[in-house]
């Protein structure tokens, strides 16, 4: 069925665009798991035309539809994230990036003897972004990505230099194959649709021959992830990528508790309210609470079901959930592994780090795994770059870790903290 788009047009590659123009379209490749992005064909002109919805965080009936020339695709592009150098390396056309940002943390190795040969160029980012390299790399697109909201401040100067851009929204997507599927946009602006779409499969099928795999024992490893920032532990939401990949290996997030699963979050808010209603002392000794560390116990676990239930309520399913310390430490303490260390190398570097964790099963037991063995000497980690096109290997790594305790020599994107590497 045609579909009637009632949204701007910008940012037509090739070509001159009315921002009045009202289009209506076909799908030509409708995505099974991205919600970011379409390729469609224009049923008046016959255009075929790569669509981008909602490229940034809280950004709401938003669209963008970009041209597809495919007898003249773009031959020189800039690419201003990691992973878009990745997806266009995946589909063999990593030879048409001339200019990236932050080429130092780029991990992929063709792509830093480019660098370094001086044929891929540097062009900076945010507030020292380098208009004036960009013009000099005579780019035909530049691949842009919005963060909390529209990067109007480049956008504008690129339209004054009339320079194409179009944004990319890949890393908004919570469903690991729908992060992946975005290969498919690029390589349809590439004009390589075909190579990006058997790409896409293979890593689909990989991944949900992985996803569907039984278990020798029906438990699921609950898994703790990151490391506090001050005195702030940010927690990935629900539904989000990280922990999609972990359920999807048969593990247990450690923010979802036994009772939040029986429970409904207003039910559960609506209990947590009741029990802060009544004096503390009164409520310890209603549940025949013998000690002081019984009642103190208690009191975490009842301000952990409140965090939890205002949080599993909000709105934003792409924002981080803050939790307190203590918060964290009675998640840690439950919790069988714990991954997503941000750059500790060691189990010492991380109890010093988090003093307070120390004693918790996954340090004792030396049940930590980073995503960092894969990252170069600026800590460029392959984890965000190849990894955001290869959820079938991150997959794969988590249930090694998670149901084998695997040695990192066994891992691709991970390594075990204590394990020589």
């Amino acid at each position: 069925m045609a579909q009637i788009a009632l949204f701007v047009v910008v940012a037509l590659f090739l070509s001159c665009s009315d921002n009045s123009v009202v289009r209506q379209t076909e799908p030509i490749y409708t995505p099974r798991y991205a919600k970011g992005f379409s390729v469609e064909r224009d049923t008046t002109t016959g255009e075929k035309l790569l669509c981008i919805r909602n490229p940034w965080q809280g950004a709401s009936d938003i669209v963008f539809y970009t041209e597809i020339d495919s007898l003249s695709p773009p031959k020189r592009i800039v690419a201003m994230s990691s992973s878009h150098a990745a997806m266009l390396d995946a589909v063999g056309c990593s030879d048409r990036i001339v200019g990236l940002s932050g080429c130092r943390f780029i991990y992929n190795n063709d792509l830093c003897k480019k660098i370094a040969e001086g044929e891929i160029a540097e062009v900076g980012y945010d507030s020292a972004f380098d208009f004036e390299k960009i013009r000099s790399l005579n780019a035909d697109i530049v691949l842009l990505y919005g963060v909390a909201g529209e990067a109007k401040s480049i956008t504008d100067k690129l339209d004054e230099l009339r320079i194409p851009y179009i944004y990319i929204g890949d890393y908004l997507e919570n469903d690991p194959l729908g992060k992946a599927e975005w290969v498919v946009a690029l390589a349809s602006l590439c004009g390589v649709e075909g190579k990006g779409i058997a790409f896409f499969e293979g890593v689909e099928s990989r991944y949900n021959a992985l996803r569907e795999q039984k278990y020798c024992s029906a438990y699921k490893p609950r898994v703790m992830l990151n490391l506090p920032y001050r005195d702030t532990w940010f927690m990935p939401p629900h539904n989000s990528y990280m922990v999609r990949l972990i359920e999807d290996a048969g593990g247990e997030y450690i923010l979802k508790t036994k009772d939040e699963r029986r429970t409904d979050a207003a039910e559960r808010e609506q209990r947590v309210l009741a029990h802060y209603a009544e004096p503390q002392g009164g409520k310890a000794c209603e549940a025949g609470l013998k000690t002081k560390e019984d009642a103190e116990c208690k009191m975490q676990n009842a301000k952990l079901d409140k965090a939890n239930g205002q949080k599993l309520m909000a709105k934003s399913q792409n924002s981080s959930m803050p939790i307190s310390l203590e918060e964290a430490l009675v998640l840690a303490m439950k919790a069988d592994f714990w991954i997503n260390l941000g750059q500790m190398a060691s189990k010492e570097e991380v109890c010093a780090a988090a003093p307070r964790f120390a004693k918790v099963d996954a340090v004792k037991f030396n049940r930590l795994y980073n995503n960092t063995k894969r990252t170069n000497e600026s800590r460029g980690s392959d984890f965000w770059e190849s990894g955001a096109i290869r959820p079938d290997i991150i997959l794969e790594d988590l249930i090694k870790i998670l149901h084998y305790e695997a040695p990192t020599d066994s891992l691709y994107y991970y390594k075990k903290l204590g394990d020589r590497s």
